[in-house]
């Protein structure tokens, strides 16, 4: 075992010599003739450094609800307005929209600015139990369809925050299944929008009345050209792309009924086919030519919302070609069309489409008698001037 003397490391040849009193003369400068162990020598150290441990980011992230852009979430910022969080240059633009809104006091309590999008509620029926069933998500079942619907009304007495704050309260009392905001198309109204609802909920529970009570304080919808009635259908609820192509293709094959039937030919919801396929390629830098599969399945779709059909919400697909009413009977029978179009084109074959169901005769045929789609069988008949026994 090696040995230190004096601080020196010596071997143990001299240790030895050392202990027997031997070459004293050499070892008399030196002071301390204690001997000390040398400790155990250590392994040679590796000249390749070693890994640091790697860092683990567990630091909460968010994703901004406007722009959709992720980041860590102590560089959100959180709204009291909407309760959502935002990247820093979105959140500013959302606190000047706010600030501007509330700035507008005619527009009361209830009317909200044109982007507030709360979070959806979906609203069905409980058969069983006779019981509302509420929910923040869909449930993703295919074939299970919700729908929302937007009706622009204009208040023409000068008092649309009054209005319109009655009648939120009234209609959402029995808990909310619709909030109002603003739009820029109306003079001076607001838009009613619906979270989304099946036709089971909207035939149970939906508070018509309230929506025909506004006829009496001067509201007005059917005959003022600024308003419109979109209704947007769950794209779950379609079972596939074949599904969806039947549905869109029959709306551009009947443009003609569905003018007559919906009461409105409008910019803002064209019927032109050549308009709805053709859409800006990115790619190639210049504006391409679709089909309707291609749309149905998502390998294109329509670079103008203002088409019969809009297909650019990521969720729903945005039917914009109804003429908005008071007459809820009238709201009803449109949510009943978009019902019974979708039960309609999901049941043909191909053979019966090469065969000519996607006609409006054909349609109107399997709609008619249904019990279900009564209100929508009445409204087809009063818009076409059928005979009782037609």
């Amino acid at each position: 075992m090696p040995y230190f003397f004096n601080g020196l490391e010596i071997t143990s040849d001299e240790a030895t010599r050392i202990q027997q009193g031997l070459d004293v003369e050499r070892l008399a400068g030196f002071v301390d003739h204690s001997l000390i162990p040398l400790p155990p020598e250590e392994p040679p150290t590796s000249s390749v450094p070693a890994a640091e441990p790697e860092e683990v980011d567990d630091e909460p992230r968010f994703e901004c609800y406007e722009c959709g852009d992720e980041g860590e979430e102590r560089y959100s910022y959180y709204s009291e307005y909407d309760s959502q969080l935002r990247c820093e240059g979105c959140h500013f633009e959302h606190e000047d929209r706010v600030a501007d809104y509330e700035r507008r006091d005619d527009l009361g309590e209830s009317i909200h600015y044109y982007s507030y999008r709360p979070q959806p509620l979906f609203m069905d029926v409980n058969w069983d139990a006779e019981t509302v069933v509420a929910s923040r998500r869909n449930s993703g079942v295919r074939g299970k369809l919700y729908m929302g619907f937007e009706l622009e009304v204009e208040a023409n007495d000068g008092h649309r925050g009054r209005i319109a704050d009655a009648f939120s309260y009234a209609a959402n009392s029995r808990g909310t299944v619709l909030y109002l905001k603003e739009d820029g198309s109306l003079s001076y109204g607001f838009e009613i929008v619906t979270h989304p609802c099946t036709l089971d909920y909207y035939n149970a529970y939906f508070p018509w009345t309230e929506i025909e009570k506004l006829r009496s304080q001067g509201v007005t919808a059917w005959n003022s050209r600024s308003c419109g009635l979109h209704i947007h259908m769950s794209r779950k609820a379609f079972v596939n792309e074949r599904h969806l192509w039947k549905f869109i293709v029959f709306i551009y094959k009947n443009a003609e009924p569905l003018i007559q039937f919906a009461g409105r030919n409008s910019s803002y919801a064209r019927f032109s086919r050549e308009h709805f396929l053709n859409f800006y390629d990115f790619n190639r830098n210049q504006y391409s030519s679709s089909t309707f599969m291609k749309h149905a399945k998502g390998e294109s779709r329509n670079d103008d919302r203002y088409t019969a059909v809009n297909l650019q919400p990521v969720e729903t697909i945005e039917l914009r070609f109804f003429r908005p009413s008071l007459r809820t009977e009238t709201v009803r029978a449109a949510l009943e069309f978009c019902a019974a179009l979708h039960e309609y084109t999901e049941k043909l074959s191909t053979k019966e489409v090469l065969d000519g169901a996607l006609k409006w005769p054909q349609f109107r045929a399997w709609v008619k008698g249904k019990s279900k789609y009564q209100i929508l069988d009445s409204r087809i008949a009063e818009r076409f001037s059928e005979s009782a026994d037609l």
